[in-house]
């Protein structure tokens, strides 16, 4: 009888982690133009990205846990892209979730935007983890000048894990975005993290040049250590006016 109960237990409390687990938090529209504000916001000048926050259809599901435990949860349907700017340096803070938020800073020059730092955020089931790293040495993130066929390789550290990521512009394509048309170029990115944290991810974006931003994007992120965690989502741009 005691085994009955502690198995039932069990199953109570699988049962509440997985409904926790699966259980969205969007970030909101307003919430995110608040924060951009308080932060001081940007001045639209000088070429795209326009500052402000943007919103993407979002679809997808992240899962996490160690050796063959893994906890999924569905992404919220909206996600929040700020886009925050200082003379030549930007920041894109992409808001998946409340629970899990990704950036990057980058720094234009004249050939194009290069990688200085990035950050993970992620809590997960009472845990959470904020990660932010310089990227050393400074590396061609995206060429001012794309061409169907221009392949690029970047290897750096981020802190102290060696990253590599290699990308190729596979075609162009023309997408529409609130009855929009954009010319994009659809652009293969693959990269691997070695060291303490392991993982790859496999990202297909549909970069818009005048807008300066990926108006759609598919990622397959997998980490192998310290923990086991994937990512798969697809977004797609709902408009192409920043809301500030």
């Amino acid at each position: 009888m005691r085994r009955l109960l502690l198995l039932a237990a069990v199953v109570v409390a699988g049962l509440l982690v997985w409904r926790l687990a699966t259980d969205p938090d969007e970030v909101s529209r307003t919430r995110a133009v608040q924060e951009f504000r308080s932060q001081g916001g940007s001045v639209a000048t000088g070429p795209p990205p326009q500052p402000g926050v943007y919103s993407y259809a979002l679809r997808g599901r992240e899962c996490a846990g160690f050796g063959p435990i893994c906890l999924p949860r569905d992404l919220p349907g909206r996600a929040r892209l700020t886009v925050s700017r200082q003379g030549d340096r930007i920041v894109h803070t992409l808001a998946l979730s409340a629970n899990h938020i990704e950036a990057e800073t980058l720094v234009r020059r004249a050939d194009g935007l290069y990688l200085t730092a990035q950050r993970t955020k992620i809590a997960f089931i009472g845990v959470e983890r904020d990660d932010r790293r310089r990227a050393r040495p400074v590396t061609l993130a995206l060429p001012r000048v794309l061409r169907v066929g221009l392949r690029w390789t970047q290897r750096f550290n981020v802190g102290s894990l060696p990253a590599e990521r290699s990308s190729r512009v596979l075609r162009r394509e023309r997408v529409s975005v609130a009855g929009r048309s954009f010319q994009t170029f659809v652009i293969e990115r693959k990269s691997t993290t070695g060291g303490s944290f392991a993982g790859s991810e496999t990202a297909l974006s549909w970069y818009a040049p005048a807008l300066g931003l990926d108006v759609r994007r598919r990622v397959e992120q997998r980490v192998t250590r310290p923990f086991r965690f994937s990512l798969d989502y697809e977004a797609n741009l709902l408009t192409a006016t920043a809301a500030t």
